[in-house]
């Protein structure tokens, strides 16, 4: 995974250089004689496309194809980290609008490249091993646990237990709302009946 960012971070950095360098475009803070939001950066008439844009969009395109469950956060975030270099007043609205074609544009390039393509075979591989780590993490903790409030449990008969435990804190849970909402109920139509009764409504 960690090849595959850098991969795309080149790939998609080095794609604006051209356009950079043709139309040498003057950063908004330097337009306006202002500052922007990162003073100890010292920056050239390179505004356009943004690069910084490409590579989060590129990176967010990429990682959403390697974790489709978590497109929409990632993309979010993919065009956030965009949004805030016109915040910080270091690139126009068409810089970043620029920098994500560019950024669309490499990594759909790279889908071409028969070594990313094995990259990524890779990543998500890791990716998988990662998260079945961690789901067995979290099963060691759940099993730590019964372990520990119910030390006659162990093997299938544990795992009985736990069912169980499981079952019985569930319907505990369930009676519990029940006898809250009941009494809300009750509680509620006395506090409407004590105003009625004093001619207050």
């Amino acid at each position: 995974l960690n090849m595959v960012l850098r991969r795309i971070r080149s790939d998609a950095s080095r794609a604006n250089d051209k356009p950079k360098d043709f139309y040498k475009r003057q950063r908004p803070y330097l337009a306006h004689g202002d500052t922007s939001c990162t003073p100890h950066e010292k920056h050239k008439n390179d505004s356009y496309p943004s690069g910084h844009t490409s590579i989060g969009w590129a990176w967010a395109l990429v990682l959403a194809e390697l974790a489709p469950e978590r497109t929409n956060a990632i993309l979010e975030r993919g065009y956030r980290f965009g949004e805030s270099r016109v915040i910080c007043g270091v690139h126009w609205k068409s810089d970043t609008d620029a920098g994500r074609l560019v950024g669309a544009s490499s990594v759909s390039r790279l889908h071409d490249n028969p070594v990313f393509l094995a990259q990524m075979k890779l990543a998500r591989q890791e990716i998988e091993a990662a998260r079945l780590a961690g789901k067995a993490d979290l099963r060691r903790l759940a099993e730590a646990e019964v372990v520990e409030h119910f030390p006659h449990v162990r093997g299938r008969q544990g795992e009985r237990e736990l069912r169980r435990a499981d079952v019985r804190r569930f319907l505990d849970h369930l009676r519990d709302r029940q006898h809250t909402v009941r009494m809300s109920v009750v509680d509620g139509g006395r506090a409407d009946a004590e105003p009625a009764r004093r001619g207050l409504y």
